[in-house]
């Protein structure tokens, strides 16, 4: 898979501009008001087969993140499925009910899966939780060392993975 630079960097720019309408930046970035900033009516955590999922109910679009995964996950889950808002595809209706038994299953409405835009919402998950601004600091406290690592996971309630990834871009 090629992805462009200049898709990477719109998907930074996202993340950064809906951070900014944040009243003011702190550890660990609050998900629920940046969903609502994206037209994200609520999360809800239930136990599902999968990480997560954007719901449109034909008025509002609600996120559903698997309740059984760690914080750290969740919060990935979540901000990668906020990412997705920026596809239109995707926020004008990815998923439709389908009612079986006590548990709600969903089918996909498009039939390509987009590996590229997967991989961007991972990106954007990774600037919206960990943002540069805040992380540049506790970086040049520590040094890119695993302790700096682990620091930025518990401050920012990311996984281990999701902070070395942000170490590696900086």
């Amino acid at each position: 898979m090629v992805v462009s630079p200049q898709n990477e960097s719109y998907m930074r720019k996202c993340a950064r501009e809906l951070l900014s309408s944040l009243p003011s930046l702190s550890c660990p970035v609050p998900l629920e008001p940046l969903a609502k900033a994206r037209g994200i009516k609520r999360v809800t955590a239930i136990k599902l087969e999968s990480d997560g999922f954007l719901f449109n109910d034909g008025t509002n679009l609600i996120l559903y993140v698997n309740s059984q995964l760690s914080e750290p996950r969740r919060r990935f889950t979540c901000a990668h499925e906020i990412g997705h808002t920026y596809f239109r595809k995707s926020a004008a209706n990815e998923m439709s009910p389908v009612r079986g038994g006590a548990s709600l299953e969903c089918r996909t409405e498009f039939a390509d899966y987009d590996k590229e835009e997967e991989y961007l919402c991972d990106i954007f998950a990774v600037e919206l939780l960990i943002p540069r601004a805040l992380t540049e600091s506790i970086v040049n406290e520590n040094g890119l060392s695993f302790r700096c690592m682990r620091r930025l996971a518990s401050a920012f309630h990311v996984s281990l993975s999701a902070a070395a990834w942000r170490m590696v871009e900086l």
